[in-house]
């Protein structure tokens, strides 16, 4: 059995990539307008920010005392909100105890 010789075909010439629009702006329609998105965070972003655990954001989240943009399984969190929640959050401890008896 005589080995038959293989001809490989020359590598089509590779078409030039399209460049797709950045997320950081999209193009709205046919009149050129950008339209800006909002800068978000991932969780694990905004504890890193915050200097606190993703747990400590995924609470804060789920109580409402932080606002998120929750797309299916994603969380990602407005940098606005970060700067609000900074702004509000309770400093964390036990409350003082109030005097005992009859204060006027």
């Amino acid at each position: 059995m005589a080995a038959a010789s293989v001809k490989k075909k020359p590598a089509a010439a590779a078409a030039p990539k399209k460049k797709v629009a950045s997320s950081a702006s999209a193009s709205s329609g046919g009149n050129g307008s950008k339209v800006a998105l909002p800068d978000v965070m991932t969780m694990g972003q905004a504890a890193a920010t915050l200097g606190v655990s993703r747990q400590a954001i995924w609470h804060a989240v789920n109580r409402g005392r932080l606002r998120a943009l929750r797309f299916q399984h994603v969380v990602l969190i407005p940098k606005g909100a970060l700067d609000e929640y900074q702004r509000t959050k309770s400093k964390g401890g036990r409350p003082k105890k109030k005097p005992e008896g009859r204060t006027r």
